[in-house]
This record gives structure tokens, C-alpha cells and sequence, in this order.
């Protein structure tokens, strides 16, 4: 159960963390203190996403390691890609927040974009999103392998 809740735990958390590595800059100027501002400037944030996303796919890879979860866990592995995608996003709004980015489909659902563009703001919503959609695709694949085996 440990090998699968602290990736869970971590990506949940994750949605919240995202959130506040976006508003990081609006935070510190009214004196809001979030774990992306307890992690320092732009490069600590980064290393603070990169953290959740090795702990979390470290940790399901180590319990199959260790025999204590099935090979099937590993399955979570074909959520990778939307990790990475959300680390260079993020990577983008801190140091080239000019740069326009539209959902592919395989980031998942994103509601009406279109809606999100016209109220401008496309760029906070394509993140947190994808963010909501990793922990969610993450979950079923959990969910399944637990049924499967």
C-alpha cells in the first residue's frame, strides 16, 4: 500500500503544487508563503516538480523491484509522458511565459478550451489540467492492474 499511496499522495499534491509555482511571482508580492516560495526562486520550484515525479514513478519501480507490487504497476510507466509534458509547461510559464501552448490529445480532457482562451486564461488552465489528467490516468491504471491480478 506504501509503494502505491506516496505516488498518489504525491500527484494529488502535485495539482495544488503546480498551481502555485504559476502564481509563485503574485504570491511572494503579497506576502503568501506556498511550497513552490519555501523552495526559493524558479530553478528550486522545478527541482521541487522534478522531485514529485521521481519519487512517485521511483516508488511504484521499487516496489516491483523489491517483489512487494506485480510487474503490472509498472503499467503507470505510460503516464510518463504527460509528467514530462507538464515539466517542460511549467518550465515554459517561469522562463518564457510569452510562448503560447494548445492541448494535444493525449494530455486528456480539457474542457472547452476554446472558453478558457476567450477568458485568457488557456495558460493557467492547460496546466493545471494536466496536471488533474496525469494523477487521474495514474489512478486508473492502478485501479485496473488491482482488478486485473
Amino acid at each position: 500500500v506504501l509503494f502505491i499511496s506516496i505516488p498518489v499522495g504525491l500527484l494529488v499534491a502535485n495539482i495544488v503544487f503546480v498551481h502555485s509555482i504559476i502564481d509563485s511571482e503574485a504570491d511572494r508580492e503579497v506576502g503568501k508563503m506556498t511550497f513552490a516560495r519555501l523552495l526559493g526562486g524558479k530553478r528550486g520550484q522545478l527541482a521541487g516538480l522534478l522531485g514529485v515525479f521521481l519519487i512517485s514513478y521511483g516508488s511504484i519501480i521499487l516496489g516491483v523491484a523489491m517483489n512487494k507490487l506485480s510487474v503490472f504497476y509498472l503499467a503507470v510507466l505510460l503516464t510518463l509522458p504527460m509528467a514530462a509534458a507538464l515539466f517542460y509547461l511549467v518550465w515554459q510559464i517561469l522562463y518564457r511565459p510569452e510562448k503560447q501552448f494548445f492541448p494535444k490529445r493525449w494530455y486528456g480532457p480539457m474542457g472547452d478550451f476554446k472558453k478558457y482562451q476567450q477568458a485568457q486564461m488557456d495558460w493557467f488552465m492547460l496546466r493545471w489540467l494536466l496536471a488533474r489528467n496525469l494523477l487521474t490516468l495514474f489512478c486508473l491504471i492502478i485501479i485496473v492492474v488491482v482488478f486485473v491480478e
